[in-house]
């Protein structure tokens, strides 16, 4: 669990972290109240006061004064493989009858012609709750 003001653990094989949204803030202050009294403050005095490499204070406060913000934009991940009416179309072949109730996942995938691995249907029923009897059946 991510613990407020604490930076996350979620690059486990490498040195790599995810600012904080107070550090960002504390780089963009510096930068900006230390350029207001004269010349800019180098960005590696900025780096040593808050413990963080100077080039990522440089990507943070360009990315900030970009953004308007200081928070991190939404991830968006990677799109949905189907699309609903997708998943509704496998959903009712599969449930059609008796026999494509019993069907492999390659031949569902076939006789749809879907270009796609047959564990995507298995997940896709699965997800909704439908068990195959070929799942049972094979074991897998």
């Amino acid at each position: 669990m991510k613990i407020c003001g604490t930076r996350s653990n979620h690059h486990r094989n490498t040195n790599r972290r995810e600012t904080t949204r107070d550090e960002r803030i504390r780089i963009v202050t510096l930068r900006d109240h230390l350029t207001k009294k004269g010349a800019p403050t180098p960005w590696k005095a900025i780096a040593k006061e808050v413990g963080i490499n100077w080039m990522t204070c440089r990507a943070v406060y360009v990315r900030t004064k970009i953004q308007g913000s200081p928070s991190n934009l939404k991830r968006t991940g990677r799109p949905p493989a189907f699309q609903e009416e997708d998943i509704q179309k496998i959903i009712e072949y599969t449930m059609h009858d008796r026999n494509t109730r019993r069907m492999s996942w390659m031949d569902i995938r076939d006789n749809l012609g879907l270009s796609c691995h047959p564990s995507q249907i298995r997940d896709i029923l699965a997800s909704r709750g439908i068990i195959s009897a070929f799942l049972v059946a094979s074991g897998a």
